[in-house]
């Protein structure tokens, strides 16, 4: 809140006369005015989706130091939403259960006893059912090979390892990435690589791509990929239905994530089916953009979730829905139910012997 100061001028009776009013006169007629000033923060979104679940965990970033899950239920829509994370979260470091019941979570608050940690937990919360504790952010992180078997990042070798003084059931098997054969360290890539692009660090490169009019850019940019980096995504029913990414950089500031645009492409030799308006087809800067298994797109933009249904019948008749605006939310302390606390019931349930 600031407060401005308000001056009613007061009439003039005459030259010499009445203007020579006392200036506690005209402080009297002084008005404060508290004015809001709390500025609108744009939220930054980017989320997983399990691969055998119809759900989706929803990362929300913003003020910039603040992380938000919720749970986004593709069989209703509906969003529930979780606990916030002091911090950052490094959502390229996290995995889904195949099922949807666990995450994994690389975070950094960057100060403390523990300033990073891996973790697991139950969405939509970061209450951690175990941690392994990182003394940076080098390494960290891991990803879900099965809803059984889990492949853990590097861990700090200094830092202390609480995992053994956590109850972990026999039925999830964690190992360390640096102990898996080649074979096991496959795993299947959600995007493909079509053109690997070339990042150009320079100045001159920056102002050339922007004076070429090939992109412009809202902020200052660390690095552009000049051609672009392409990666596409083929649609789980259509298979000749691609979503293309194409990472065009990163910026200066914080949180320095990719600036990527998205578009829905038809490849294929036999006859192309009607495709979409071109303004459906160019998506244009998005947060995060993916399939969900019905095989509609589901994706982000400026703190809104949006779910299009652009296969089917009515492809062409129906538009983009609104599914939830994020914008207006405020942080507060949100306590994790019971069920938070407890293992998902297919690995046996146990007694949480250690609070984090």
């Amino acid at each position: 809140m600031t407060c401005f100061p308000l001056i009613v001028p007061v009439a003039k009776e005459d030259e010499y006369g009445a203007c020579n009013l006392a200036l506690s006169s005209i402080l009297s007629v002084m008005i404060l005015i508290r004015v809001n000033m709390k500025p609108t923060v744009t939220p930054r979104l980017s989320a997983l989706v399990a691969r055998d679940a119809r759900r989706v965990v929803v990362f929300r970033r913003g003020p910039s130091k603040h992380v938000r899950m919720l749970l986004w239920n593709l069989e209703d829509d509906s969003i529930t939403p979780g606990q916030w994370f002091k911090g950052r979260i490094y959502t390229e470091r996290c995995s889904l259960s195949p099922n949807g019941e666990l995450l994994l979570y690389f975070g950094a608050k960057y100060k403390g006893e523990v300033p990073a940690l891996t973790a697991l937990s139950r969405p939509p919360y970061f209450t951690a059912l175990a941690f392994w504790p990182q003394l940076g952010t080098w390494g960290g992180g891991g990803y879900f090979r099965s809803n059984h078997d889990l492949v853990l990042g590097a861990i700090s070798p200094a830092a202390k390892d609480t995992s053994n003084e956590v109850h972990i059931p026999k039925a999830l098997q964690v190992r360390h990435y640096s102990d898996l054969s080649e074979s096991e360290k496959q795993v299947e890539a959600y995007w493909q690589l079509v053109q690997a692009g070339q990042e150009q660090h320079s100045k001159r490169a920056i102002r050339s791509i922007q004076e070429n009019q090939k992109q412009s850019f809202e902020e200052p940019m660390d690095s552009v990929f000049d051609p672009p980096m392409i990666c596409r995504r083929q649609n789980p029913h259509e298979s000749e239905l691609y979503l293309e990414q194409r990472t065009l950089g990163f910026p200066k500031e914080k949180p320095y994530s990719p600036v990527e645009t998205y578009r829905l492409v038809h490849l294929g030799s036999g006859k192309p089916k009607p495709l979409l308006p071109p303004e459906r087809c160019d998506l244009g800067v998005l947060d995060w953009a993916a399939w969900a298994p019905s095989g509609s797109l589901i994706y982000a933009k400026e703190g809104c979730l949006y779910r299009d249904r652009c296969i089917g019948p009515k492809r062409l008749t129906n538009t983009p829905e609104l599914i939830a605006n994020l914008c207006d939310q405020e942080m507060s302390p949100i306590s994790p139910p019971p069920e938070a606390l407890q293992w998902p019931a297919y690995l046996g349930r146990s007694r949480r012997q250690k609070k984090h």
